[in-house]
């Protein structure tokens, strides 16, 4: 295994990448987020956890395998949550947050060798899981998996058909930050798709419940996260909450 540290992407991320034994690539992007004078950020308290401490907790959960595959009583939910996306063979789809890579399998088999989806997670051992998991199903040519967050990898402007937001979002620090990064990513049909298998009631107890490190990551309610699209300046299309589900979806403007 070697590691190419302090290599800039045409966008200027300072990143390195990791070469796996087995030829895999794992990339790490800067640590330092980019900023831009003219953006304006939210004022509702972050979550709790610096980006290092989710890491190690989200490591830990790596450890005894958690989120490695949707539950038999998942999967009907999913099924019906992913035929909404409408994810197509060619495709550029962005997932955040992507953890074991249990989503982004089942994206990546669809987007073909045609597409390709970026991913990234903060946990390493996550990620090394989703690697070895996307190796294993030949996917790796249309996956490019990065370290980190999705603030500072390097995503080309204006081409990704869809970001998908999958049981992610309530970790994210700056979320209006992270939503106008995508909404940069976006081409002009691109869609924005933020969901959860748990609606917000079952998801924030859930939360509350799992340690300080994740606490008070607390999922919106629609009035807070349709202003946090608008404010990314892309177009609040549809929020959706039941037992057992929650889905936002947004397009770009």
């Amino acid at each position: 295994m070697r590691t190419n540290r302090n290599h800039h992407d045409e966008n200027g991320c300072n990143r390195s990448h990791t070469h796996m034994p087995d030829g895999r690539v794992i990339y790490t992007a800067d640590t330092t987020p980019h900023t831009d004078a003219h953006h304006h950020h939210d004022h509702h308290p972050s979550p709790s956890g610096t980006d290092e401490e989710q890491a190690a907790f989200f490591d830990d959960c790596a450890e005894q395998n958690l989120m490695a595959d949707f539950l038999p009583e998942e999967q009907d939910r999913f099924n019906e949550m992913y035929d909404k996306w409408q994810i197509k063979e060619g495709m550029t789809v962005i997932e955040p947050g992507c953890g074991q890579g249990r989503l982004t399998e089942r994206l990546a088999k669809s987007v073909g060798k045609n597409g390709m989806v970026w991913a990234c997670d903060l946990s390493s051992k996550m990620l090394n899981r989703a690697a070895t998991r996307l190796t294993a199903q030949g996917l790796m040519p249309q996956t490019k998996l990065f370290q980190g967050s999705i603030l500072n990898m390097p995503l080309p402007l204006a081409t990704a058909d869809r970001v998908i937001m999958f049981s992610v979002y309530p970790h994210f620090a700056d979320k209006a930050e992270v939503l106008r990064t995508a909404a940069r990513a976006m081409n002009a049909t691109g869609e924005l798709w933020i969901a959860h298998l748990h609606n917000r009631q079952q998801m924030n107890e859930f939360h509350r419940n799992a340690g300080h490190v994740v606490e008070n990551h607390i999922l919106p309610d629609r009035d807070e996260i349709k202003a946090t699209i608008e404010q990314a300046g892309l177009i609040f299309v549809d929020y959706e909450e039941r037992d057992g589900w929650y889905t936002v979806h947004a397009k770009k403007r």
